[in-house]
């Protein structure tokens, strides 16, 4: 009873219903010719498992905290690291457990993304909301890296010294990997450059390859070299890369479809090619093969530009790829994280799947009737339409198998598609014969053909007594036949046009809803940050253009529109959260949203920018009246109690922090709108921190208008800096907040 026994190259292995048998009361088992293994069971019927030799995997059931996996790392003492968004994940195999490390033994977070190995043995981590921690491989004892420069930390990479290096976005610093100085070293760009770090990747000669914002840099060890458009980056967001070696790298984007790699010759000179891919790029391997993830599991091309497929049907857990989860094994193997588990692939030699599989017709029909697909059926040419259905007869699944196919007659090239159908209209008379091939990725055509043979009679007006009449009438009726034929063409193309049109709306309609939807917060039917950031910068845009715009000499005039940034903050929600559950805290953040919507104008926008905090995006209020604007906030969510399904209510306040764009009128390019929404939040805190209940915002100081450029935004976060003027308003109703969560049937305000 506990699942089948199968010698495999010398060594034994235990299949079990963990390897996806229905029952471990194994009856009989079989391995079909193309490594699928057939397995009957006691009244369970019959399972197929496809990749049982190469495919292995660890999940929940398997002891991990979390079915999603991140990455993987193998220590110098030989145990396997899992990151999950559950904590770190470590193989004891003396103990045959995981023993798993979580923020409470002292990691930045736990929802680890990434796992790197240093030169002394020790492992690093990065972990949401982007902190950096170094492991000791013995003691575990761990120190924790926050940010760097108040920036946090997005992605890290061990060079082949085994230095740790590490990105912020505008910052790239370096670890040392030996063990000795603990602090990291900010690596400096060349003179000229703008800057910026996302990710960095190295090629095993040691060349540093790191891109930013549609732009990509090469470090030799010397100097820099810049890649950009020109030279074949063809994205602005670039989201990973894989360096082969010194001077060649492969490129994936977020903003293009497409996979480009980039080639240097001997005298330097770059070579891009692109290729129409909609994948993304996981890593590399020893042989020089570049491992792609997309919508459907893995791509691996191999330097001779082969490819090679792996999905679920060949074996693979789950086709969802972690953008990181990518790791070959010093044995060989590859381990893969996914979504569902994490995936453990051993190649082996799989020479019966190079054979390539046969295909039979398995239906044909000649005009609106059904055939025989062994006989020569004969029709007339009304009933000219030919559609025929094939299929390969394979075991391991259809996915990376194509076929090709010719009708003899009327083609002379055979043409190569991944449908299993093919359907011909209108066709004219004489003989035809109908070929298909198949082949997967591996084989050849098939060596035999399967064939469907077929006359299509000429019309009566073709036959020989008709062609004895007399001339008129032959031209008579030829006229007849081409206006009923060209009459029949006609209606059958406006009927086809009709309806790609229709198909056309309804699949715009649909992708129309689908944008909205993710411009949406579902809780609120608010926008969401993805909203924000596509459409405002827009905005900001425009108005700095009118501030430009509005620059007459040494006389500056201030345009009549400017955008206002007020950040919305519910006092005290948790506890409200905390006593009346998270359904009731939906039930909140819906109502304070539809009162916020109420009250803001059409042309203003509102965001629901996480939890229980709201920006809200004023277009048509200028600073002089976003006090009175930050009044009516606060007075609205105050004014009356909430009411809740359980029948207790529930009366809440807020605090606001605003701040207007362009800060500075005077100087429009001193801060970016990032800064701005930076500066709402820095108000929103200190009207939290004096007392809540009210609208705090920050404008510039006289000093701030003289010297735009030295301004200290973290400064700003404790409101006493030379640079901001202050601007408080209370809420005119004033109820002051208070520390008790509200009860059943009463109505008292809460705080969190």
């Amino acid at each position: 009873m506990a699942g089948l026994f199968w010698r495999d190259n010398g060594h034994w292995r235990v299949i079990s219903d963990r390897d996806g048998l229905s029952s471990n009361n194994v009856q009989v088992a079989l391995q079909d010719a193309e490594g699928g293994l057939w397995v009957g069971g006691y009244g369970t019927g019959l399972d197929h498992l496809t990749g049982i030799r190469d495919w292995s995997a660890w999940t929940q059931a398997e002891g991990l905290p979390d079915n999603a996996t991140w990455a993987t790392l193998r220590d110098r003492q030989g145990r396997l690291w899992v990151a999950t968004p559950q904590g770190i994940s470590i193989w004891e195999a003396g103990q045959h457990r995981w023993k798993t490390l979580t923020a409470k033994d002292g990691l930045s977070g736990t929802e680890t993304r990434q796992l790197e190995l240093a030169r002394d043995g020790s492992v690093w981590a990065i972990a949401m909301p982007g902190g950096i921690t170094r492991i000791a491989p013995r003691t575990l004892r761990m120190q924790r890296y926050a940010s760097f420069a108040g920036e946090s930390f997005i992605f890290e990479v061990a060079d082949p010294s085994g230095n740790i290096w590490a990105t912020t976005g505008k910052k790239l610093v370096r670890f040392d990997g030996a063990g000795g100085s603990r602090q990291p070293a900010e690596v400096h760009f060349p003179d000229g450059a703008r800057g910026g770090a996302l990710y960095v990747d190295f090629s095993p000669g040691g060349a540093l390859w790191l891109c930013d914002t549609g732009r990509l840099w090469r470090f030799d060890g010397k100097s820099w070299r810049l890649f950009a458009h020109k030279d074949g980056v063809v994205g602005d967001s670039i989201t990973s890369l894989a360096a082969v070696s010194d001077n060649e790298i492969w490129l994936g984007y977020d903003d293009v479809v497409g996979i480009t790699r980039l080639h240097l010759a001997a005298n330097g000179t770059p070579h891009a090619e692109l290729f129409p891919w909609d994948l993304s790029i996981i890593g590399k391997d020893s042989k020089h093969r570049v491992w792609f993830n997309g919508t459907d599991g893995i791509r691996v091309l191999a330097p001779d530009g082969t490819m090679q497929r792996f999905t679920q049907a060949e074996g693979l857990l789950w086709d969802d790829i972690s953008p990181a989860g990518f790791r070959e094994e010093p044995d060989g193997s590859f381990l893969i994280s996914t979504t569902r588990g994490l995936a453990r692939y051993v190649p082996h030699t799989r020479e019966s799947v190079a054979v390539p599989p046969r295909v039979v017709i398995t239906a044909v029909s000649l005009g609106d009737q059904n055939t025989s697909v062994r006989s020569h059926p004969e029709r007339d040419s009304k009933h000219g339409s030919f559609h025929v259905q094939f299929t390969p007869l394979t075991l391991s699944g259809t996915g990376g198998v194509s076929c090709r196919y010719r009708l003899t007659g009327l083609e002379d090239e055979y043409a190569e598609s991944s449908l299993r159908e093919v359907r011909y209209s209108s066709l004219p008379p004489g003989d035809y014969e109908f070929s298909v091939q198949c082949r997967n990725e591996l084989s050849s055509w098939s060596p035999e053909a399967a064939r469907f043979s077929f006359t299509i009679l000429p019309p009566w007006w073709q036959t020989v007594w008709f062609r004895g009449g007399s001339v008129i009438m032959a031209l008579v009726g030829v006229w007849l036949i081409v206006r009923i034929r060209t009459h029949a063409l006609n209606r059958r193309r406006r009927q086809l046009e009709e309806a790609v049109a229709q198909r056309s709306a309804e699949l715009l309609q649909k992708n129309r809803e689908l944008e909205e939807i993710s411009l949406t917060d579902p809780l609120t039917r608010a926008r969401n940050r993805r909203y924000f950031y596509e459409t405002i910068p827009a905005d900001a845009a425009h108005v700095l253009r009118q501030y430009r715009g509005f620059a007459a000499g040494d006389q500056i005039q201030t345009p009549e529109t400017e955008l206002v940034f007020a950040m919305v903050d519910i006092d005290f929600f948790k506890i409200a959260n905390d006593e009346h559950g998270h359904m009731a805290g939906d039930q909140l953040i819906q109502e304070i949203a539809r009162r916020l919507s109420d009250l803001i104008r059409k042309s203003d926008v509102l965001v629901r920018w996480g939890g229980e905090e709201f920006l809200v995006v004023c277009r048509s209020t200028d600073r002089a009246h976003a006090a009175l604007l930050c009044a009516r906030i606060l007075e609205v969510i105050n004014a009356t109690p909430y009411r809740l399904e359980n029948g207790a209510t529930v009366i809440l306040t807020c605090s606001v922090g605003w701040a207007p764009f362009p800060w500075i009128p005077e100087a429009v390019d001193a801060l970016t709108l990032e800064q701005v929404i930076e500066i709402a939040d820095r108000a929103l805190y200190l009207a939290k921190k004096t007392g809540r209940n009210q609208a705090i915002g920050l404008l510039p100081s006289k000093a701030a208008v003289l010297t735009p450029y030295d301004i200290n935004i973290e400064a700003l976060r404790n409101g006493d800096s030379v640079m901001a003027d202050v601007i408080q308003t209370e809420n005119p109703l004033r109820v002051p907040p208070r520390t008790q969560a509200a009860s059943a049937g009463g109505s008292t305000p809460v705080s969190d």
